[in-house]
């Protein structure tokens, strides 16, 4: 518990190296932090959120700096290590037997991970809207999983998450980054973006995400990668 006081520290870089304990010891011996994760999820939510931009004069012109970008995505990462958690205790429920309709307050019961799933959505949909691909990649990654976890804690945020991936799907990537690593790696954002989308859209009442999608399909690129996510999702 000590050492989660680290995550308050006013040094950026002990901060981040305590997310990156945090996430070890979550993933390698869980049950060193089962009972701090109350705590700690307020602390992510402020870590998830932080922006600390600069900008830094180098003579002809100006560089801007991001220095909450890696403590951004230290959390992300400890928020997804959390998902995962309770997705494997999920598993193990299951395996275990439990009736479907008491699956939920079993899981609740046993696995702390699984008890703060609900508050690490509303992080999920601020990750999704962060200005870097790569944390707005693994918030893609996250609300997949959360669909499965804690579809209502998800669909609560609707507005909010379809908001951010309707931005980054209609993304337009710029004449010059055209068959270019950096096009490679914008669409490879509005792919992740769609199966985000689509895990979104297979959950019972929402009705906006299927909207979302049907949008989405009318326009040939996109419908055509949806095509081949939809594709892969029933070979796998």
């Amino acid at each position: 518990a000590a050492a989660l006081g680290l995550l308050d520290d006013p040094d950026l870089a002990v901060r981040r190296q305590a997310l990156v304990m945090l996430n070890a010891c979550a993933h390698h011996q869980p049950g060193l932090v089962a009972h701090d994760l109350a705590a700690v999820v307020p602390k992510l939510q402020a870590l998830v959120d932080l922006k600390l931009e600069r900008v830094v004069d180098l003579g002809p012109f100006k560089h801007k700096v991001d220095d909450g970008l890696p403590l951004r995505k230290a959390a992300v990462a400890c928020v997804a290590t959390f998902v995962d958690n309770a997705l494997a205790d999920l598993k193990d429920a299951k395996d275990a037997g439990s009736p479907p309709d008491l699956l939920a307050a079993a899981l609740r019961d046993a696995s702390p991970f699984a008890r703060v799933a609900p508050d690490l959505a509303p992080l999920a949909v601020v990750a999704l809207a962060d200005k870097s691909d790569d944390v707005q990649i693994e918030a893609h990654a996250l609300v997949v999983k959360l669909c499965d976890l804690v579809p209502d804690a998800l669909l609560a945020h609707s507005d909010a998450l379809l908001d951010a991936l309707d931005k980054t799907v209609n993304k337009k990537v710029k004449d010059s980054a055209k068959a270019t690593t950096e096009a490679d790696r914008a669409y490879d954002l509005v792919r992740s973006g769609l199966k985000a989308a689509l895990a979104l859209a297979a959950l019972p009442n929402a009705r906006d995400a299927k909207a979302f999608v049907e949008k989405a399909q009318k326009k040939d690129k996109l419908a055509a990668e949806i095509a081949r996510l939809q594709h892969k999702a029933t070979i796998q």
